[in-house]
């Protein structure tokens, strides 16, 4: 709390000593300026000096106010300074409310980037309760927004209810989501591709598998319809509509499915993504179910090494990958290997806790 109190106070020392006399527009532009080349130091005094600017000028007005606490907050957030976002935002959304007028425009981009905040910031309640005030604020206001800024607000809802567990409420915003994609850039717009694969996991978390299956794979049809080539989201469709398969007793097409996965993903490339660390450890839960523990120990062995990389040794993740792995040895009989691995793993929870 100390750390976001001091970074309050030294953005509103540099507020306090900007000169007045510096035009709101001369200084709000330069800061949006380096913002967008993301010189995020630079840009921050100059973001300071609007604000001063808005303030002690009679001729700027709440919007330009609004503009420049919403400027504020998007800095303070790539520099990391999350409580003093945080304030910007919570300042931003205090004007807001005392506007008679307001710019719905402006107010969806401010209230939308303020939940996506929050969702990184792990606070799924206020992302919720902040997503759903737009919702209705674009509703009672009777706003119209293009309808592609609509459907990422539904979708948000659904991703922020799915990490939330709350999947039956997640499953009513994604359709609306999919409906307005559908409805508006046609069935097979790439637009739908995020939603459906959301979608799919909705269904099978709610065990709909066959229409999580049919999902995934209508999203794996319009990328190749479309020519699309991006390799994270054809590995993400492949393996959602896998999980579907697996549930539906169909282990050898769901082995099938995480293989072309994985062709996409080309571990020779070296490079490592959350993606191939997924497959390598879905392809090891269907070896052993197919009676290959082999095969299943060596997935399992690429999973562990794909989360160091990616994570690092102590991280929780690569735990839970290395107790997964100990268990294999010990289901093949091999318990001086199980016993060693769930050392190690002691060793670094030791390490991490202290």
């Amino acid at each position: 709390m100390k750390t976001g109190y001091a970074c309050c106070l030294i953005t509103l020392l540099l507020v306090i000593s900007c000169k007045p006399q510096t035009s709101w527009d001369e200084s709000y532009a330069r800061g949006q300026m380096l913002y967008r080349q993301n010189k995020y130091s630079e840009a921050l005094p100059y973001a300071s000096a609007s604000l001063n600017a808005a303030r002690y000028f009679e001729d700027v007005d709440q919007f330009r106010i609004l503009q420049s606490l919403y400027l504020l907050a998007n800095i303070n957030d790539k520099l990391n300074k999350r409580e003093t976002a945080d304030h910007f935002y919570t300042r931003s959304l205090s004007v807001i409310h005392t506007l008679k007028q307001s710019d719905p425009e402006q107010v969806y981009n401010i209230m939308r980037d303020y939940s996506r905040f929050l969702h990184k910031q792990q606070d799924l309640r206020g992302a919720l309760a902040i997503n759903a005030e737009l919702l209705d604020y674009l509703k009672t206001s009777k706003s119209s927004i293009e309808p592609y800024k609509l459907g990422l607000l539904y979708y948000d809802q659904a991703l922020y209810y799915t990490a939330y567990e709350k999947y039956e409420s997640a499953l009513t915003f994604i359709k609306w989501s999919v409906r307005i994609f559908e409805n508006h850039y046609g069935s097979g717009s790439l637009r739908l591709i995020d939603p459906l694969y959301l979608l799919s996991t909705l269904y099978y978390h709610t065990g709909e598998y066959r229409l999580g299956r049919q999902t995934a794979e209508l999203g794996l049809k319009i990328m190749e319809d479309n020519k699309r080539s991006s390799n994270r989201e054809q590995a993400r469709l492949l393996m959602i509509a896998a999980k579907n398969i697996r549930a539906q007793k169909a282990v050898l097409t769901a082995r099938n499915y995480y293989e072309k996965a994985l062709l996409i993903m080309d571990p020779s490339t070296g490079i490592y993504t959350p993606e191939l660390e997924q497959i390598y450890s879905g392809l090891s839960e269907l070896s052993l179910l197919l009676r290959e523990p082999k095969k299943a120990i060596t997935y399992q062995v690429l999973a562990v090494n794909t989360s160091e990389a990616l994570y690092g040794k102590e991280n929780t993740n690569t735990l839970r990958q290395l107790v997964k792995l100990a268990d294999l040895y010990r289901q093949s009989g091999d318990e001086e290997k199980a016993l060693r691995i769930e050392y190690d793993v002691r060793q670094r929870l030791s390490a991490l806790i202290n």
